[in-house]
């Protein structure tokens, strides 16, 4: 059993006090305080798994374990259970709608963080906060699998009976004349596949955390190198980080680099940017400075990242280097195309670094002169050599 009465009882208060004075006619406020306490309590069981498909769905790849049969089989179980915690949601919200837009609003940022929370207090308990390895996983994806901790069967069981009111409540709920399961929600794999994109490193990046809290630098960097080898270029990132600060690791400007070259393969323009503040801010010790490459990286991170923070530190640096790039410089930012700039930038790496493979570089022909706004009206693609 991994969610405490703590837990749900915390989720519902924070609910609670951003509802106080909403009502559902003609419901007492007792049994709204119920209701809210089950929905919360489902939701949470649920919150662990897109972590898990994210984490053990690649571990146990080729085992004897089928991570999608066993969650789908959890789905299949906890069906209604779900659909009611989310239709009563769903008509509590609405009349909170008709009350005041502010206060709906704030009370489903205030769910969705206390669940996110129950999702990590759930996958703090399994794992340990330490790395997720095969066996750790088999533990884990195999609790999703005993019916008999199913929500509406674990108050069932010795020493969980506490939970047993959140099953009655949710049948309560169900059994009422009035009551139609919203047909327009998404209750199942497919879904939890789905948002699994945004918390699929939870048990990592909380390993990598714990390490940071303990000071075990080399533990840190084993969580990180194991989502690098799964495509995480924020994971590389992180990395860079660590060694251009000397973060629990030995300080090194060649290794900062080299990872921040490999977010950038991983399409991570955090990483595009990081080398731009490095090839304009060297001392020359270990590779040579190059304003027009660094205007280049910061120019591409500026118009290519889909992030805003990104976006904002790269349109700064750009805009702070623009005065010390002369004409002869702004040619060569615009005759860069995307495979020569990653070539250059590429080039100040020893060979003797493995590299990790990236993604493939799409349309690697094409000159920055034609992808920046701020370049096109100068570019002449005769004057490139």
């Amino acid at each position: 059993m991994f969610i405490s009465r703590r837990l749900v009882a915390t989720i519902f208060l924070i609910l609670s006090a951003s509802l106080a004075f909403a009502e559902v006619s003609p419901l007492t406020e007792s049994e709204i305080e119920q209701r809210n306490a089950a929905a919360a309590f489902a939701l949470t069981r649920e919150a662990a798994i897109p972590a898990l498909i994210g984490e053990c769905g690649f571990l146990l790849k080729g085992t004897t374990i089928d991570v999608e049969a066993t969650f789908r089989g959890w789905y299949d179980r906890n069906k209604s259970e779900l659909e009611t915690a989310n239709t009563w949601l769903d008509r509590y919200m609405l009349d909170l709608e008709k009350r005041s837009p502010e206060l709906r609003q704030r009370a489903t940022d205030d769910l969705m963080r206390s669940v996110t929370a129950g999702a990590l207090t759930t996958i703090r308990t399994m794992f340990k906060r330490q790395l997720p390895d095969q066996r750790s996983c088999e533990w884990a994806v195999n609790t999703y699998v005993v019916p008999q901790v199913d929500i509406k069967n674990i108050g069932k069981n010795p020493g969980s009976e506490q939970f047993r009111e959140f099953g009655l409540t949710l049948d309560r709920i169900r059994n009422e004349p009035e009551y139609k399961a919203q047909t327009r929600m998404q209750i199942g794999f497919e879904n939890a596949a789905m948002f699994r994109r945004g918390i699929s490193n939870m048990a990592t990046l909380d390993a990598a955390e714990a390490a940071k809290e303990r000071g075990d630098g080399s533990a840190r960097l084993e969580a990180f190198r194991s989502l690098v080898l799964r495509g995480d270029g924020s994971a590389a990132q992180a990395i860079g980080m660590m060694y251009f600060r000397g973060d629990l690791v030995e300080k090194s400007p060649i290794g900062a680099y080299y990872w921040f070259y490999t977010a950038w393969s991983l399409a991570d323009y955090d990483g595009l940017n990081a080398m731009g503040v490095m090839l304009r801010d060297t001392d020359g010790t270990w590779i040579n400075r190059d304003l027009p490459l660094a205007q280049a990286a910061f120019t591409l991170a500026t118009v290519a990242s889909r992030d805003k923070t990104t976006r904002d530190r790269a349109q700064s640096n750009a805009n702070r280097l623009g005065s010390q790039i002369d004409a002869e410089g702004t040619r060569r930012v615009a005759c860069f195309s995307l495979r020569s700039l990653d070539d250059e930038l590429r080039q100040a790496i020893p060979k003797s670094m493995n590299f990790i493979p990236g993604k493939p570089i799409k349309n690697s022909e094409k000159k920055l002169g034609t992808l920046i706004p701020g370049l096109s009206a100068k570019f002449d693609p005769a004057s490139c050599k």
